[in-house]
């Protein structure tokens, strides 16, 4: 097992660094689909924090990402406000977005390219939690 983490600012410039920090590390061990659902689902999360959870305000971002035999596990910390309640349970699924949209999608894209996703939210900040299988359970 190997573990990296990471803390930024949170501004949009300091997460496309992270963003292709994280992808980097991952590139070795996930299949070329998952990696690409792994960057874009932290991306969204990372966007999604500092836009709506810090809302324009500083605050810092940790993010660490775990590389297990079966899995990749990218978890991101942060001190913002909470995602709202059920938010990641109602998001649509992959099927129902419309790719012209440009916003409101993020949820749905986390949820429907991680292989798990878990999120909590406690006084002193939220953690979500993406998972990507190494390989696809057929393979």
């Amino acid at each position: 097992m190997s573990r990296s983490e990471f803390i930024i600012h949170a501004t949009l410039e300091e997460v496309d660094g992270l963003t292709r920090s994280l992808a980097d590390l991952a590139r070795t061990c996930l299949p070329a689909e998952k990696l690409v659902g792994l960057e874009i689902a932290v991306a969204e999360a990372l966007n999604n924090v500092v836009l709506h959870g810090y809302d324009g305000r500083e605050g810092t971002i940790s993010a660490a990402l775990t590389v297990r035999d079966g899995a990749v596990t990218v978890e991101i910390r942060d001190g913002g406000r909470p995602v709202p309640a059920g938010a990641f349970e109602a998001a649509g699924s992959l099927d129902d977005m419309d790719p012209l949209v440009e916003s409101g999608r993020g949820l749905g894209l986390m949820v429907g390219l991680s292989d798990r996703l878990d999120y909590a939210s406690a006084p002193d900040g939220n953690c979500l939690t993406l998972e990507f299988d190494r390989q696809d359970p057929a393979g």
